[in-house]
């Protein structure tokens, strides 16, 4: 099974809005997301930190400032699935 890529128009979307980014691991469902790097000005690049992470579940974020909480881009429990409508909803 080949490694999932990032869709380019998702690619061109961030850049042209200016999204950061924020990538968090647990152990387990039902924990605590914990940081693992965050404020990441490129989503190839959080796309990278993420895959390369050595934790079991793995998720990468749009930040939002103005909301209470990040919107979920993409998680390693469905590494072919990515949430791109975030990336409308996002603001860095």
């Amino acid at each position: 099974m080949s490694e999932p890529a990032l869709p380019p128009e998702d690619t061109e979307l961030a850049q042209r809005r200016g999204l950061h980014f924020k990538v968090s691991w647990r152990e387990k469902r039902g924990q605590r997301w914990l940081p693992l790097s965050d404020d990441i000005p490129s989503l190839p690049e959080a796309f990278a930190i993420a895959r390369a992470a050595q934790f079991p579940n793995v998720s990468l974020w749009v930040k939002c400032l103005d909301r209470s909480g990040n919107l979920l881009y993409w998680g390693s429990d469905y590494p072919s699935l990515f949430n791109s409508l975030v990336l409308q909803e996002g603001y860095s």
